[in-house]
């Protein structure tokens, strides 16, 4: 009789402790009736199923301080996984043209009372209402070094980027704190309201401060 009484008494325990493990757990993606067609748990001794418990529960803490860490980090440095991916956008082939200005678009831009036959557009050029004068051509020397083959045209052209660089933050006019520009440390340039450039003439009037380059 006590050997009965005591294996009850485990048997209460061992059923116990595993009910309290599986509220800890939650419900698993890996519990096999919560699948479909997944075939019934195999595991038949209580050791068995509260060792199964326990790796469950330690899997999920896992993941979730996985996720927790990956929640602090920098975007740049965490790793995206397959599920969070974005499809990416494909708008077709540009192959409309205005028949106004003779601009590249997007069929899908079309002006929806036009046709087929009569494609209007009206972001472009606003179905002809607006015309923009043609470029001028380049100065000669400037045509030269853009459509020249001497070494010189071809130095140019190569480093026509570098040119375009150097020159873009030159002759700029903006309100400066000169409170931050002088003092100790790495610079910092600090300015207030918008950024434009001086652009005046090449050569400068008389008694006049160049502005332009």
């Amino acid at each position: 009789m006590q050997n009965e009484r005591r294996r009850r008494q485990s048997e209460q325990q061992q059923e116990r402790e595993q009910q309290r493990l599986e509220q800890l757990a939650g419900p698993s993606r890996y519990h096999p009736y919560e699948r479909p067609n997944a075939a019934p748990d195999v595991t038949k001794t209580p050791h068995q199923r509260k060792i199964r418990l326990q790796n469950e529960q330690r899997r999920r803490q896992s993941e979730q301080r996985q996720q927790e860490r990956e929640q602090q980090m920098p975007i740049a440095l965490r790793n995206i996984h397959a599920q969070t991916l974005v499809a990416r956008h494909d708008c077709g082939s540009r192959n409309a043209v205005c028949s106004t200005c003779e601009a590249k678009m997007w069929l899908q831009e079309r002006v929806s009372q036009s046709t087929m036959t009569n494609i209007r557009f009206t972001m472009c050029c606003n179905d002809g209402a607006v015309q923009l004068p043609l470029l001028q051509q380049p100065p000669e020397v400037l045509q030269g070094l853009l459509s020249g083959s001497d070494p010189r045209s071809l130095a140019f052209r190569e480093k026509i980027r570098m040119y375009n660089s150097i020159l873009s933050f030159t002759s700029t006019g903006a309100r400066i704190h000169e409170s931050v520009t002088c003092t100790r440390g790495v610079y910092a340039f600090r300015i207030q309201g918008e950024m434009y450039h001086r652009i005046g003439s090449l050569l400068p009037q008389h008694d006049a401060q160049p502005q332009f380059c």
